[in-house]
């Protein structure tokens, strides 16, 4: 059951290498089952981001990645001369 449950973790998306840390972490507990592995699994995500010094691991969503396309073209047009500036 333990490997069942590793191998959807892993089908899930989960790194490899996070799962194998968290069967780790799991051999060294007991009266466990496995159905423990994905809390592990998170507790090893935590503690990496931790060790990390990163607050939040997530991918930046759809509406953060356009506020900061958004953000540098502005920029890129603050650079530009204006009409009147053009002009003279």
């Amino acid at each position: 059951m333990l490997r069942i449950k590793a191998g959807e973790l892993v089908n899930s998306g989960t790194d490899p290498g996070i799962v194998a840390e968290a069967l780790r972490l799991w051999a060294t507990k007991t009266g466990i089952g496995p159905g423990l592995l994905p809390s592990l699994v998170s507790d090893v995500i935590k503690t990496r981001a931790a060790a990390n010094g990163a607050r939040d691991h997530r991918p930046p969503t759809a509406f953060e990645r356009k506020t900061a396309h958004n953000l540098a073209v502005i920029q890129g047009l603050a650079d530009q001369p204006t009409r009147k500036e053009l002009r003279q």
